[in-house]
């Protein structure tokens, strides 16, 4: 059943499918890279700390 529907509906599909993954991809890019950011300040945060804390 699914063969016998034309080839455009499905090459649509797959042009519409490919820009939402890549926009979800982008999204998901953005928010990695804020994500990694916050935990590297927070690690800083927490190395400087007990440093401060010695001296």
């Amino acid at each position: 059943m699914q063969s016998a529907r034309p080839s455009w509906q499905r090459s649509r599909f797959s042009v519409s499918h490919s820009r939402r993954m890549r926009a979800v991809k982008s999204r998901l890019h953005t928010f990695d890279i804020f994500a990694t950011r916050t935990i590297k300040l927070r690690n800083d945060a927490e190395c400087v700390r007990p440093s401060r804390l010695e001296a």
